[in-house]
C-alpha cells in the first residue's frame, strides 16, 4: 500500500474583531484638540465661567438639544456617567408605578425591575440599585444569552397573576459580558409590544456605537 502524505495547514491566528464600526477610529490627540477648540469657542461666546457647571449653560444645552433631535425626542438630559443615568431612570420609573386608587396592579413592596443576570447594574455598579435605592432586581432568562421576549413575557405573566408588576424592563444593547451579543430588531420590537401590553416602561441601555444596525429618526 502506498503511503499517503497528509499536510496539516497551520491554524490561522484569530483576528481582532472591531465592535465599534459605526464611527471611524480617531487618535486621542485629535479628539482632545477638537474638545479644546470647542471650549475656546465657548469662552469667546461668554460661557467661560459656565462650561464646567453641571446641568446648565448654552454649551451643554445645545448638545442635549442635538441628541434629542437626532433621536426624535422632545428633550434629552446629559449625565456625567451611565451609572448615574441608569439609577436616576430607575427612580423615575418607580415613582410612576402603582400610584392612584384606580391602579389595579400596584407595585411590589420594594420596587423591582426585570434584568438579565450579567447586567452591568448587577456586576459593575456595586449593587447600588439594591443597596442604595432599595430595588429588587428580578433576574430572568439564561445567564449565557441576552433576555428574550419569551423570558420577559413569562415573568410579566407570573407577576400579573399576583397583581404586581415591575417598574421597568431593563435591556442592554449590547451585552458586554456576553461578548457584545445583542438583540435583533424584531426582538426589540417584540419587547416594546410586551411593555405596552403590560403597561411597563422599557428601558434600554444602548451604546451609541451600536445604533448603526437599527433604524432610528
Amino acid at each position: 500500500m502506498t503511503p499517503i502524505a497528509l499536510t496539516v495547514a497551520p491554524a490561522l491566528a484569530p483576528q481582532p474583531l472591531c465592535l465599534g464600526t459605526a464611527f471611524p477610529r480617531r487618535p486621542a490627540s485629535e479628539v482632545l484638540a477638537d474638545a479644546a477648540e470647542a471650549a475656546a469657542a465657548a469662552e469667546v461666546g461668554g460661557e467661560g465661567d459656565a462650561i464646567d457647571v453641571y446641568g446648565r449653560g448654552a454649551w451643554l444645552e445645545s448638545f442635549e438639544s442635538e441628541v434629542a433631535s437626532e433621536f426624535g425626542k422632545e428633550s434629552a438630559l446629559f449625565f456625567p456617567t451611565g451609572v448615574c443615568a441608569q439609577l436616576a431612570a430607575l427612580c423615575v420609573y418607580a415613582g410612576g408605578v402603582g400610584r392612584g386608587a384606580g391602579d389595579l396592579m400596584p407595585r411590589l413592596s420594594r420596587p423591582s425591575f426585570i434584568v438579565q443576570a450579567t447586567s452591568h447594574l448587577l456586576l459593575h455598579e456595586e449593587d447600588a440599585a439594591r443597596q442604595l435605592l432599595g430595588f429588587t432586581p428580578l433576574v430572568v432568562g439564561a445567564k449565557d444569552r441576552p433576555l428574550s421576549p419569551a423570558d420577559v413575557e413569562k415573568e410579566m405573566s407570573r407577576l400579573a397573576a399576583v397583581g404586581a408588576r415591575p417598574c421597568c424592563i431593563l435591556l442592554e444593547v449590547p451585552h458586554r459580558e456576553l461578548g457584545c451579543e445583542t438583540l435583533r430588531l424584531d426582538e426589540l420590537r417584540e419587547m416594546r409590544r410586551l411593555a405596552v401590553q403590560y403597561e411597563v416602561p422599557l428601558h434600554a441601555i444602548v451604546q451609541w456605537r451600536m445604533m448603526s444596525p437599527y433604524p432610528y429618526p
